[in-house]
Order: structure tokens, then sequence, then C-alpha cells
């Protein structure tokens, strides 16, 4: 793997430890609608967690596909429900920072290093504010218009105009495996990031690794002899 002068951050998962969070929150609420659709509220956060990195709707959708049940009349309600219920969800839980990422953000500094997230500007801004984390990071993408989502490179190649980074000397770090692709299309380093805390790490990290993952870390350390 080339050395890294730049590196570029995905948010959920990635920068902040927020995946077990994010999947206690869909999996009681999916549940409520697996009720509503007489189906048994049996999902338990571990099946949710697979579908980390997919938007609220399609993994209700997914979910009943799985039980061959047909949730599109629930979707209206269900996101209304959930973007309501989401505004505050970060509100009282402390989220911390994953493992050494501020170690690896010095020997970068600001000026190497960004993040880039398929969340919109208001939902990054308020969950950063309640989270502490609002000055991590000097140059933030967000996807909203016209930015597209990843898979789709745009975010990534914002950040590298920005950072003025040569794509060779530059990687993404992200945690699902759209966020490898993206960093194929961009034509940087793809690093799948995999915290230790997760109970199919192995079997995360092999999806990471046929998406395109040139390197598969648990501990934001394990970056720094790759720094140049």
């Amino acid at each position: 793997m080339n050395k890294l002068t730049t590196i570029i951050f995905d948010f959920d998962g990635v920068t902040v430890n927020t995946e077990d969070t994010f999947a206690g929150f869909d999996c009681k609420l999916i549940n409520t609608y697996l009720e509503k659709a007489n189906l048994p509220p049996t999902l338990k956060p571990s099946d949710v967690r697979q579908l980390a990195g997919i938007p609220g709707a399609d993994k209700l959708i997914k979910i009943g596909m799985l039980l061959d049940k047909d949730m599109t009349p629930y979707i209206e309600d269900y996101t209304a429900e959930r973007n309501e219920k989401r505004k505050t969800l970060f509100a009282d839980c402390k989220i911390p920072l994953c493992k050494n990422i501020e170690v690896l953000l010095k020997k970068l500094g600001k000026q190497h290093s960004a993040l880039a997230t398929n969340k919109i500007k208001e939902k990054l801004n308020r969950d950063l504010e309640y989270m502490g984390h609002k000055d991590i990071y000097d140059i933030i993408i967000t996807c909203d218009p016209p930015m597209r989502r990843k898979p789709e490179p745009d975010i990534i190649l914002e950040a590298m105009k920005r950072l003025k980074a040569i794509p060779e000397e530059c990687a993404y770090i992200g945690d699902n495996p759209s966020d490898m692709i993206a960093a194929k299309a961009a034509k940087v380093t793809p690093i799948g990031f995999v915290t230790k805390e997760l109970n199919n790490k192995h079997k995360r990290a092999q999806l990471l690794k046929d998406a395109g993952a040139m390197l598969i870390i648990d501990d934001f350390e394990d970056l720094i002899p790759y720094i140049k």
C-alpha cells in the first residue's frame, strides 16, 4: 500500500461509534411496525446491525422481504416517525470517538484530513452538536444535493478537491462495502474499519475485503506506519 499524506473519513461507525445506538433504535421501531403488519416482533439489534449504512426506509423494506411481507404500505408512517425520533437520538447518549482516531488526526494535521459522509448537513450538524465533536474536522462534505450517496464517489472527490489531495497518496476509510466501492471509484486507497466490539467482526471484514479494501483496521494507530 502507498504511503499516505491525506485521509478522508466516513462518520458513523468510523469517526464515532454510533452503530450500536442506531441498531437498537431501528430495531425497536421496526419491531413496532412488524407488529402492525401482524408479524412477530422478534428482530434483534444484531440483525439490524447487518444493514448499517442503508437508509431507514430501505431497512424496513429489506427486513420485510426477508419475512416475505410487503412493508411498503407502512413506509410513510414509519419514515415520519423515524425522522421525528431521530432528531433527538443522540441527545442523551455519550458517543465516543473510535479508537485512537485523535492520535491519527494529530499525526495528519487538519490540512490533510476531512470528513465525507452520506448524512445531510442538517442531521450531521445536529449529531455533532449533541456529541460534542463538532470541531474535529475543518473540512466536512455532506450528501446534500447535488451530491449522490455512496457508492457514488461524489463526496470523496469533493473532499479531495478541497484538500488538494493527490489520489495516490489519499485514502478513504469506511465500514461498509459501499465505502470501498466509492473509494475505488475516486481512485483513492480503500481502507476498512471494523470496531472490535462488533459481534460478526470477521464477517464484516471479509465483506469489506471483497468490496476492495486494501487494509482492515480496528485501531487508528495501526495506520501511523503508513503516513508519509
